[in-house]
């Protein structure tokens, strides 16, 4: 969980890095507090994480770890909506599930000129971290219970040892980051070629990605 939400913190950080990219204020706020919140949350469960570390995690402690990432970075993610576009916490918090599920489901009427820039642009990565999330989770955890990840994997066997599972599934979900940024990249490339603005072309790639 230290790493997600790090992660999490560091996307956002790297979006205010670029925040003249957006070119307009009204979202920004937002997205400082949820850097902070997560980078310091991640900090904190590693410290806990140091102090209570295991050699051999259970399939339970994994599912468990599992299903508290997904609530963690729900809750982080609605952050920016509450504070920088001031929805309500339900609201907000629907928006950030949509995303993260690849739901695509809205509760923002006329949502162009409701939220800002970097607000638009957040929702997106979040429906675009959503989708490559969604694969990762199918590979990591389906074959290791045995529920239909071997007919991606056919290669893998299924079972309980973290040992023989924990090498294919780093590989794996980096190759399929490497492909699903690659696809990314040129579908933004194709849409700024015909016509769309950067920011644009940005925003429709990683929502259709996803």
């Amino acid at each position: 969980m230290f790493i997600a939400a790090c992660a999490l913190g560091g996307w956002v950080f790297d979006m205010l890095a670029h925040d003249q990219f957006v070119r307009t204020v009204g979202g920004e706020w937002g997205l400082a507090v949820t850097a902070a919140v997560t980078s310091f949350t991640g900090v904190a469960l590693y410290v806990y994480g140091r102090r209570h570390a295991s050699d051999f995690v259970s399939r339970r402690e994994a599912m468990l770890a599992v299903a508290l990432i997904w609530v963690f970075a729900s809750v982080f993610g609605a952050l920016p909506f509450v504070v920088g576009a001031g929805m309500s916490f339900h609201d907000a918090l629907f928006e950030s599930v949509s995303g993260l599920t690849t739901t695509g489901a809205t509760v923002i009427s006329d949502i162009e000129t409701r939220l800002s820039r970097p607000m638009l642009l957040w929702r997106s990565l979040l429906q675009w971290l959503g989708g490559m999330g969604i694969v990762v989770l199918f590979v990591a955890v389906f074959p290791s219970i045995g529920a239909g990840g071997k007919h991606m994997f056919g290669e893998e066997v299924p079972g309980t040892s973290a040992e023989g599972l924990r090498p294919r599934i780093a590989e794996t979900s980096r190759v399929l980051w490497q492909f699903y940024f690659a696809f990314t990249a040129l579908e933004v490339l194709v849409l700024y070629s015909l016509g769309l603005s950067l920011f644009e072309a940005l925003c429709h790639s990683l929502t259709t990605m996803s």
